[in-house]
């Protein structure tokens, strides 16, 4: 037995001896620290997706253009395949350039970092026109222009689909568990009217909130409709009627009566706000 097993023994170990070098050189390889991925640039990241801007190119609109904001850097990135590549309008600078597509990190959360080794270099001049921005690019001319303030019945579909915004703060905040709970046994039904402005900064805080809101209370006795005022916040039927002065309100109806509003900073907490009116009524 130990002739036979002799030979066998020694040719495993002949392999072995053969593969240690690649074996080592693996051990080695998994070993070594990953490459470090690229660092955002630390003014321009946390570009968010905006609606309130639409674009044109030498007179005709652009559609699925994607226009990112940045407060911080004080600038718009914009992408299209209407482009040659992603164009950056520093309002900071006073420049636009183009930034490679290579130089961008779209990140889960649906912002957009310029990466700290972005190729970017001039690609033209802006000048700020009544129509909006007006931006020459490579000889075409080009309008970033201001969108009209959703206006009438909407819906939180409608609201998303002009502002993504809204949709993605929406994903930020965190209703109470017990609050909401306790809303989904309401008996009678519940209609809320919110009254709102697009481009009303506290609106833009609040209603991704009670969109929030209301996707948690689907199912139940409660559901909301949206209601959009001219920037003028005057000349609208519907809020005169209602009397209402100021944006954000939500008038709650139960039973098709009117029971009570919820103003401005009320809509901080969504879900308790609606439930203090619901006791009281």
């Amino acid at each position: 037995m130990n002739r036979l097993r002799t030979p066998l023994l020694r040719s495993r170990a002949t392999v072995l001896q053969g593969l240690a070098p690649a074996l080592l050189a693996l051990m080695a390889a998994a070993a070594a620290p990953l490459a470090a991925q690229p660092a955002p640039d630390p003014l321009f990241q946390g570009f968010e997706p905006t609606g309130a801007y639409s674009l044109s190119i030498a007179g005709k609109a652009v559609r699925g253009a994607e226009i990112y904001h940045s407060e911080r850097a004080r600038a718009l990135l914009l992408l299209s395949s209407e482009l040659e590549s992603p164009l950056l309008v520093n309002l900071r600078s006073r420049r636009v350039e183009s930034v490679g597509f290579l130089s961008l990190a779209k990140r889960p959360n649906g912002t957009i970092d310029i990466l700290a080794d972005a190729e970017i270099t001039p690609a033209g001049s802006y000048a700020i026109a009544d129509e909006g921005v007006s931006l020459t690019v490579g000889g075409k001319e080009l309008v970033l222009a201001p969108r009209a303030s959703l206006t009438g019945r909407q819906s939180a579909g409608s609201l998303a689909e002009y502002d993504p915004s809204y949709a993605r703060a929406a994903e930020f905040y965190k209703p109470n568990d017990s609050l909401v709970a306790q809303l989904r046994q309401q008996k009678a039904p519940v209609r809320i009217q919110v009254f709102f402005n697009s481009k009303c900064a506290v609106c833009k805080q609040m209603v991704p909130r009670i969109l929030k809101v209301e996707r948690a209370l689907k199912g139940s006795k409660i559901a909301f409709d949206y209601y959009g005022l001219p920037d003028s916040y005057k000349g609208d039927a519907e809020m005169e009627r209602k009397d209402v002065n100021g944006v954000p309100t939500g008038i709650v109806y139960v039973d098709g009566k009117e029971v009570g509003r919820i103003v401005g900073g009320e809509w901080q907490m969504p879900e308790l706000a609606i439930k203090n009116v619901l006791i009281k009524s």
